[in-house]
């Protein structure tokens, strides 16, 4: 079963151990990374069983090593510039935080 659930403008993935590791997989990386995590349904957290966490970070992995980054004017690429400077600094202090943080990884 597929459910969205919307969590106050951002997304979480919920994986029942039965789903298929891939599709898992491309709905994390597009739902975090498609318009930069700009939009109201950008993946916020993952919530994956222990049994299936090694593969899903594997194929999550793989999918962002082909995202290509750079100029929006360029449309071969995935990964864009956010849209102002408050943007990139609500971004980072993001990525400063977990960075911070024993209990999670990035």
């Amino acid at each position: 079963p597929r459910i969205v659930g919307e969590t106050g403008g951002k997304d979480f993935v919920w994986m029942h151990p039965s789903a298929d590791a891939k599709q898992v997989a491309t709905a994390l990386s597009r739902g975090a990374f498609e318009y930069q995590g700009q939009k109201c349904s950008a993946a916020s957290r993952a919530y994956i069983p222990k049994s299936k966490w090694n593969e899903v970070q594997k194929l999550v992995k793989a999918d962002l090593a082909t995202m290509k980054m750079g100029s929006p004017e360029d449309t071969s690429n995935f990964i864009n510039a956010v849209i102002d400077k408050k943007a990139f600094d609500r971004v980072t202090s993001y990525i400063d935080a977990v960075k911070s943080d024993s209990d999670a990884e990035i």
